[in-house]
Parts: structure tokens; sequence; C-alpha cells
């Protein structure tokens, strides 16, 4: 199950969990992914899109550079 921050894939894109059901109107079994983008109503506001739960593959892992 994926948890803020985790990373999931949807479709073939990958995003970041950065809301839950419940949080900011975040509808019942979905989450809110950010995939990177922003706002085009206001500068450096990130845009996250809300997605079914079910159409959601946790990512377990992930690689780190310096």
């Amino acid at each position: 199950m994926a948890t803020i921050g985790g990373f999931v894939k949807v479709g073939d894109s990958i995003g970041v969990v950065v809301g839950l059901t419940g949080i900011n109107g975040i509808p019942e079994d979905h989450f809110a992914i950010w995939y990177g983008e922003f706002s085009k109503m206001a500068d450096e506001v990130p845009l996250a899109k809300t997605v079914p739960v079910d159409y959601c593959v946790h990512i377990a892992s992930y690689d780190v550079y310096h």
C-alpha cells in the first residue's frame, strides 16, 4: 500500500503520493499524485492529480544518487 512520499506507477507514468483520502478534499479511495508538474495559475505551486487507488501500483524500491 502506498503512503505519502511513496512512489507509484499509474499506467506508464511514475509519480509521488502527496495526499490520501480525506486530506484537502481528496475523494474516497483516491490518492493525490504529483508527476512533477506545476500549476499554470501560480508560480512554483505543485499540481497534484487525484487518481483512484486501484490504478496505482506501489513501487517498493528506488535508487539514490548524490
